[in-house]
């Protein structure tokens, strides 16, 4: 999560802001419907006798509603796209992991709790939507502070992924999206200034170094972040 927000395109994705949210949002509620409503229909075909609902149809579409385009976004690099459609997929992609967790988290809430109203859903969304964004913009700033006054690789790399995991492990506790506040924290404008300031008596290129502890982490994400509600590590 944080590598891929790191090296995105910030003026690209603002620019498609209203697209991307319109994705990783309503698209996210709409596949979650479509999903949830056959599933739960098939079941009631297959199964009558089975008990199955509606609410447990709706937190399995929760379950695979996201979208991991890690494929798509490494083709789309070698084909050399725009960089527009790029950002467009991979931008929806780092929010709607996001927006699919909260709603596994709520729907789940509701399949194993105490009844509630929509509204009372609606605001707890945005509650843990919006205080995810706001600790990953926290984060990103009182982490630009910092690395603006060091000159060391070592440790300006060293505070860069203390902010990755640290702001996903702080909002796990705060009991806030910590896929969203990760996501916010890499993408803070100030990830640019420390593209800039990571020092340059060094050759290996600033923006290499969030890419390897991604590597080991592709194939077992999509496998991982389905299993608990909480999701994985950055």
């Amino acid at each position: 999560l944080f590598e891929a927000a790191f090296n995105m395109d910030g003026d690209v994705f603002i620019k498609n802001k209203v697209a991307i949210t319109a994705l990783a949002v309503p698209g996210v509620v709409a596949a979650i419907a479509i999903a949830g409503t056959g599933t739960a229909i098939a079941v009631w075909q297959l199964s009558p006798q089975a008990g199955f609902t509606l609410q447990q149809g709706l937190v399995f579409g929760a379950l695979v509603a996201a979208t991991d385009p890690i494929a798509v976004v490494a083709i789309f690099r070698e084909l050399h796209v725009p960089p527009r459609l790029e950002t467009l997929v991979e931008g929806e992609s780092l929010v709607n992991d996001g927006t699919s967790i909260v709603f596994f988290s709520l729907l789940l809430g509701v399949v194993a709790g105490p009844a509630t109203s929509t509204g009372q859903l609606v605001l707890q969304f945005l509650l843990v939507v919006g205080g995810g964004a706001f600790l990953g913009f926290a984060a990103g700033h009182f982490a630009s502070m910092l690395i603006a006054r060091i000159d060391d690789a070592v440790i300006e790399i060293t505070l860069t992924m203390i902010t990755a995991y640290g702001t996903f492990a702080l909002a796990e506790q705060v009991g806030v999206s910590a896929v969203i506040a990760t996501v916010v924290a890499a993408m803070y404008r100030c990830a640019r200034t420390w593209t800039l300031r990571l020092s340059r008596q060094h050759n290996a290129p600033p923006t290499a170094f969030p890419h390897y502890p991604a590597f080991p982490h592709h194939p077992v994400a999509p496998l991982t972040i389905r299993s608990p509600v909480s999701g994985p590590p950055p």
